[in-house]
């Protein structure tokens, strides 16, 4: 059956089911004209490729007579088997915390329910994963809000298609302490700041505001072993970690901040143009569901699974 798709027809099947994977139940076809436009081939071709998605059960279509036609029946495991692309993969932090490893299991199961292939990868750092997606290596990557909007800020051609709401991607951003007696952050102090960071490096310029202090480079992930070492003497880091692993030694303080939220909210990204990896996600992947999974992982009543 799918040698059908090395023929002109079958490189249009492919195109038509990659338009389908955008559409539901009760929408209206495109009419063969603009198809015929849109892809530039023969009335014949467009006509040919859509009674192959029919006769392969794909699809199911009402005429309408003057109203158009519109779709009656939709089968999108089949669909994105057609598609260009067949498979489907995401990138997300690595899964460190009990929170990252409960949105990874949620991920998994709603495609696994759905039987479409699907993958997940692991990249540190919100940039390098968005910079993966709009460079068509991932078809869409998990970050937080605001490394989100920092990105399409720097024009990065991304948009968000998911939302997880407050404490999806993390619980709280802290402030962390070697010395148990500062609060806050004082002029003269040595601040860790990861600049390959949205999130950690915004957040810690927003709490040192114009206070005069010494920024030390280091990677997000060594915040803790740096204080631990006395090599710095604050930084910003992730509470999950720090209470999952019971750090010793170190002293941590709530940052306040209007915009604090955006930091915490799990999002998924995808590319401008890549319209059906949109549509499948928010047709696939159930917010409320999603939450209860990462709520069921990170109390540990469920085993997680990715």
């Amino acid at each position: 059956m799918r040698e059908d798709l090395f023929q002109k027809t079958g490189l249009i099947v492919s195109r038509l089911a990659q338009d389908l994977l955008c559409k539901k139940v009760g929408d209206r076809l495109d009419s063969i004209s603009e198809y015929e436009k849109t892809y530039g081939v023969s009335r014949g071709t467009i006509q040919n490729a859509l009674q192959f998605l029919k006769e392969n059960n794909v699809v199911r279509f009402r005429n309408r007579g003057h109203m158009g036609t519109y779709i009656e029946e939709i089968n999108y495991v089949l669909l994105q088997q057609y598609s260009p692309k067949n498979n489907l993969v995401g990138i997300m932090p690595l899964p460190y915390s009990k929170l990252y490893e409960g949105l990874a299991s949620a991920l998994y199961l709603k495609f696994k329910d759905r039987s479409l292939n699907f993958n997940l990868a692991y990249v540190r750092g919100a940039e390098s994963r968005i910079e993966l997606v709009v460079n068509k290596v991932h078809d869409f990557a998990v970050c937080s809000k605001h490394a989100a909007l920092q990105a399409k800020k720097v024009a990065f051609p991304i948009e968000v298609t998911l939302e997880f709401g407050k404490g999806s991607y993390l619980s709280e951003h802290v402030l962390v302490f070697g010395n148990k007696g500062h609060k806050s952050i004082s002029s003269g102090m040595r601040v860790g700041v990861d600049k390959n960071s949205y999130d950690q490096r915004d957040l810690t310029e927003m709490v040192v505001g114009d206070k005069e202090v010494e920024y030390v480079d280091i990677r997000s992930h060594q915040i803790i072993q740096s204080i631990q070492e006395g090599k710095i003497d604050v930084g910003v880091w992730n509470l999950d970690e720090i209470l999952e692993k019971k750090y010793q030694d170190i002293y941590v303080v709530s940052i306040e901040h209007p915009h604090i939220d955006e930091f915490s909210e799990a999002v998924i990204v995808i590319r401008e143009d890549a319209k059906s990896v949109g549509a499948l996600l928010e047709r696939y992947i159930n917010v409320d569901e999603v939450k209860t999974i990462q709520k069921e992982v990170k109390d540990g009543t469920r085993i997680p699974s990715y």
